[in-house]
């Protein structure tokens, strides 16, 4: 072929896309073959580098991609994800159309629309109940969650949680009572007698309740003369005399190293093993962790050397087994006494102690 018909044929082409705005739009001379881009690729109006057929905005060369199709570029929109946000002008995370207060970042939400954020109110539904005492803050139809189940005990069939429903539940707030037989207000699993709406308790487990027993706690003291004498008509180690004794082991002999060992043990908090560990006597009848543990606990009252009305390892317990080790006079009491003691005397220490020995 000639020169002159190379000539004719590249001017045909010309002619051909002589309607486009340009040689370069339709990529006569683009990259590939000729040149810059792709033959037959689309312009890049805005030149961000990408084509007007991928571009969300070709006109904008901020942007070119609109994830959630919101109408708002994904550079300029704070929540490219969410087509209902776009913009987060106190920059605390929480879209503007969402927030209740969209230019304090320090409140986002006002559950009772009182214009006072979340954050700031100490009742956040408006119900009355502050927030602390509310076991449902932002229910204002709730406040409190009985059995702690997420159900508001308006809403909540079962209060207590105890599988009985609340129309047939005596005791709707109680998990442990549900039926109450001889209306007496007390619940039937509380109550010893639960047949008998004149009785409800039993200390001494005699079968007589205390309403009608002369001596509650069984311990041959009646009521009255435990009231005479300041005892407690409830305890059975609590007596005038000869209730309760210091021979811990029930070995008939008081020693430092058995009896008052075993106090000074169970008021460090010793139990199992670690409490009766070469501590009993070879004659004790009373042998066995549980047992000493039993009675040490239900006689605490009367561990209470001092009367501080706190029991101690560092001061009963010590006074215990200063005395069994044969202490006395200042010797016995010093630096052992408690603070809000109403003994605190060697002599009164000493007298107390011995009114409970089994020697006494």
């Amino acid at each position: 072929m000639t020169f002159g018909r190379l000539h004719s044929v590249f001017l045909a082409m010309v002619m051909v896309f002589a309607s486009a705005e340009s040689v370069a739009e339709v990529g006569i001379f683009g990259s590939g073959v000729f040149g810059q881009s792709t033959w037959g690729a689309g312009k890049d109006t805005d030149g961000d580098g990408t084509p007007d057929s991928s571009d969300a905005f070709p006109l904008d060369s901020s942007e070119n991609a609109d994830s959630d199709a919101d109408g708002i570029g994904d550079n300029a929109d704070a929540f490219p994800q969410d087509a209902t946000e776009t913009g987060d002008l106190d920059g605390d995370g929480v879209g503007d159309n969402a927030d209740a207060f969209p230019n304090n970042a320090l409140e986002t939400t006002d559950t009772d629309s009182d214009g006072v954020g979340n954050n700031s109110d100490n009742d956040d539904d408006g119900d009355g109940t502050l927030d602390a005492d509310d076991a449902l803050p932002l229910d204002p139809e709730e406040t409190l969650d009985t059995d702690l189940d997420g159900v508001g005990n308006n809403a909540d069939n079962d209060d207590d949680g105890d599988g009985v429903s609340d129309i047939f539940d005596r005791f709707p707030l109680d998990l442990s009572e549900s039926a109450d037989a001889d209306n007496d207000g007390v619940g039937d699993n509380a109550d010893a007698f639960p047949n008998d709406p004149t009785e409800t308790v039993d200390t001494d487990g005699d079968g007589i309740g205390n309403n009608a027993d002369e001596d509650d706690d069984g311990d041959g003291e009646s009521d009255l003369a435990e009231a005479y004498s300041n005892t407690d008509p409830l305890n059975k180690f609590s007596c005038s005399k000869g209730c309760f004794s210091f021979d811990i082991d029930q070995s008939e002999t008081l020693a430092p190293l058995t009896d008052g060992l075993l106090v000074i043990r169970h008021l460090f908090g010793f139990s199992g093993s670690a409490l009766i560990s070469n501590a009993i006597d070879t004659s004790a009848s009373r042998q066995y962790a549980n047992e000493i543990s039993t009675y040490l606990t239900q006689a605490e009252v009367e561990l209470d050397i001092d009367g501080s009305g706190d029991v101690t390892a560092l001061t009963d317990g010590l006074l215990l087994i200063r005395y069994l080790f044969g202490f006395s006079g200042e010797s016995l009491v010093d630096g052992a006494i408690g603070t809000n003691a109403t003994r605190v005397s060697s002599t009164d220490i000493e007298a107390y102690i011995k009114e409970r020995v089994p020697s006494a």
